[in-house]
This record gives structure tokens, sequence and C-alpha cells, in this order.
């Protein structure tokens, strides 16, 4: 038996649209990146980024929300053999009442999404999963998240 602990700021529970990285350590494959979003494609919902972290390592194999998980498993790996860290940037926009508010948002932030997975190809990380081709988004959001990627992630030194 052992014994684990999660600490957290009740913040991260605001529903919304957020920006989140998972890093991943695999014994085989040493540092893996997974970049998500939230922001539902099929309904104008925004759920927070808390509910995104037990959704993505979910182990039924009949789960939708678990695109981690399966990407993991593609690979031959078990997501239970990985150590993890999860962070979030948001919200960075508050959830909507309607698609037509809804759509405009999900898509920037989608390309928001995007760039933040290239930011990390493009320093070398293997990144999981796919990303919309890349879209409008407001370039200062993008700085705000450009500095923070830099700043905790210029060199993976662990999870």
């Amino acid at each position: 038996m052992d014994i684990y602990e999660i600490n957290f700021d009740g913040s991260i529970l605001k529903r919304g649209f957020w920006i989140y990285i998972w890093t991943i350590h695999t014994q085989r494959d040493g540092f893996l990146i997974y970049a998500g979003r939230t922001g539902d494609t099929s309904s104008p919902n925004a759920q927070s980024a808390f509910n995104r972290v037990s959704q993505h390592v979910d182990p039924n194999p009949n789960s939708h929300s678990n695109a981690l998980a399966r990407n993991l498993r593609g690979r031959g790996i078990s997501p239970e053999s990985c150590k993890f860290k999860f962070t979030a940037i948001g919200p960075i926009e508050n959830e909507c009442d309607t698609m037509e508010t809804h759509i405009p948002i999900r898509n920037r932030i989608a390309a928001l999404e995007r760039r933040t997975a290239d930011w990390f190809r493009n320093r070398g990380y293997e990144v999981l999963g796919n990303h919309p081709r890349p879209g409008d988004f407001d370039p200062d959001v993008w700085q705000k998240i450009e500095s923070e990627l830099t700043i905790r992630f210029a060199k993976l030194n662990g999870v």
C-alpha cells in the first residue's frame, strides 16, 4: 500500500477556457508533452482544467475524454507506469451561454493550444496528440502564455 497526496489551489476549479500542459516522464521514452485546452466542440460548455485531470487518465477504454491515456497506450506505455505533472493556465476566457458566443472563443483557444504544442515541438520535445491547424488568436494572450512556458519549461528537470 502506498500513500499519495495532491495539493491544489481551488481557483483551478473555475469553469472557462484554459490551456493546460501535461509533462509525462516514462521509463522508456523519457519526457513527453501533451498540450490541451478546455472548451467543448459540441456544446457551449468550458469546464475547469481540474476536471480534465481525471478524464485524461481515465483507465476506461470506452472513455471518449481520455486522449492522454489513449496516446500513451497507443505507444505501448501504461499510464500507471508514468509520472505526471499538470500545469494549467487560465481561465483565459469565461464559459459562454450560447454556441454563437462559444465557437469564436473556442477557436481562438484551439489556436493557442496549437501554438503551445508547437512551442514544445520547436524546442525538441515530443508532443503527443493531434492539434488543430493554426488559427487566429490574441497575440497579447499568447505573449503571456509563452512567458509562463519559458519560466516553467525552458529546461525540464523532472516531473
